[in-house]
């Protein structure tokens, strides 16, 4: 699972995770984004992961090799 976690103004977190059959889990893998990470879009044939920030003044698009 793929994930982003917005941090106020700290710059936010992009995480892998995996879940138990319990349905808990935990972060494997982070990586700084950009403030306020908000929608992810998987591009499985190249295997990028795209994200924007929403927040005013930090709105940015970003691609990562997942």
């Amino acid at each position: 699972m793929y994930l982003s976690v917005s941090r106020g103004k700290k710059p936010g977190l992009f995480s892998t995770a995996q879940l138990r059959q319990n349905g808990e889990g935990k972060a494997i893998e982070q990586w700084q984004v950009p403030r306020g990470p908000e929608d992810l879009s998987y591009d499985g044939h190249n295997r990028w992961m795209w994200g924007l920030g929403e927040y005013v003044g930090y709105r940015t698009v970003y691609a990562m090799r997942v």
